[in-house]
């Protein structure tokens, strides 16, 4: 049963006092809203969404309405963020109020102090150590990296994966919740499984996050990493792709008259990334095997952007699969051709909504809110699951 309005107040009015300030006083409407949000998530309302100005208090909204939500009924909620300043700001509200929450940047954001390249390049990632096995920190000594322990990711990801509530960038949950959890989920082992509540802070910018993360973006002339893949390539006697059909590719999609010409261009340009991704994969067997991971550092960077690429196109191409070729739409620009699917619902549908189980969408500029339960794909939500 749903606590009264008053029990509610009083639960986030002592807990405000507790952890923020003893003296803590309230901005016009935010106990209010704050008692909303809570009810709706115990009555498991699907999807909540609050036009709020600027300085009405939208982060310190979040952080009490989860707060609230873990102490008294053991709800965990992630609290998304569209920019590294956005998270930032949580970061430091965090720190402030001495909140022991979780906050986690994507990989690129740490750098490895053993080989000093980005996480995603460093030595334990190209020697393939697991980060399940980092994570524990007998593990990470038996594989060889006694440093996990002291690794910024590695500690910063275990506090973010133990802790009620987690702060993180909106693309680092798409990753987490779609790629990482199909992966690893197999076994029981996901390290950021559905959560109660999914908080999406400045959420009038979801929409273009998400065609941002899932839109491919085929360049006009060869991309500066194919240039130093074919190098590789050919001073350790691989099959050096034909990196110029970029160039190919990129005239038949800006010629393309219809989705079917988009589609057969782009398949074509996947085919192409694979052999570089395959490149890839070599670059890393070298660094794994002579440990030379300073002197191949811009060819494991070159890898990291052909595997992305590849990753991006790969999962476009499914998605024209499921929904067909009519959702693929093209934006000529000066130096790259972006595909857009034109069925931006289905997509926040399937990357966000389905993964994800209570929400709520905040920001100072959300417009007509009609248009923007359509925008954000709620509008067939039966009656009573978004308000």
């Amino acid at each position: 049963m749903t606590p009264d309005k008053e029990t509610l107040i009083k639960q986030a009015t002592e807990w405000a006092q507790k952890y923020l300030d003893p003296n803590f006083e309230f901005r016009k409407y935010q106990l209010e809203s704050i008692v909303l949000i809570i009810t709706r998530v115990l009555d498991e309302v699907k999807t909540q969404v609050m036009n709020a100005p600027t300085g009405s208090g939208k982060s310190l909204t979040a952080i009490i309405s989860a707060g609230v939500l873990f102490e008294y009924y053991k709800k965990t909620s992630y609290i998304l963020c569209s920019d590294l300043s956005l998270f930032a700001q949580y970061e430091a509200d965090l720190k402030r109020y001495n909140l022991p929450w979780g906050h986690l940047k994507g990989k690129d954001n740490y750098v490895c102090k053993r080989n000093g390249n980005i996480v995603s390049c460093g030595e334990c990632a190209l020697n393939m150590v697991s980060a399940r096995t980092l994570q524990d920190a007998e593990s990470a000594e038996k594989a060889g990296y006694s440093c996990a322990k002291e690794c910024e990711y590695v500690k910063m990801r275990n506090l973010a994966m133990k802790a009620p509530v987690t702060v993180m960038t909106y693309q680092l949950y798409l990753i987490q919740r779609n790629y990482v959890n199909d992966l690893m989920g197999e076994d029981g082992y996901m390290p950021f499984p559905e959560r109660d509540f999914v908080i999406c802070d400045e959420a009038h910018k979801l929409n273009d996050i998400i065609q941002s993360h899932y839109a491919p973006r085929i360049p006009v002339d060869v991309p500066e990493f194919m240039k130093t893949l074919d190098k590789y390539a050919s001073k350790h006697h691989i099959k050096v792709p034909d990196s110029r059909s970029t160039i190919r590719w990129a005239n038949k999609l800006k010629s393309a008259k219809n989705h079917a010409d988009i589609i057969s261009a782009m398949q074509h340009y996947s085919d192409l990334l694979s052999e570089y991704a395959y490149i890839n994969e070599k670059v890393r067997e070298e660094a794994q095997k002579t440990r030379q991971f300073r002197k191949l550092r811009a060819e494991l960077t070159a890898g990291n952007l052909a595997r992305e690429c590849n990753c991006k196109c790969g999962d476009f191409l499914e998605l024209v699969k499921e929904l067909g070729p009519q959702i693929a739409v093209k934006t000529d620009g000066e130096k790259e051709i972006t595909i857009n699917c034109t069925y931006e619902g289905e997509m926040i549908t399937k990357y966000f909504h389905n993964v994800s189980k209570c929400e709520l969408f905040m920001s100072a500029t959300l417009g007509d809110l009609t248009l923007y339960k359509e925008l954000i794909s709620i509008k067939d939500y039966p009656k009573g699951q978004h308000k």
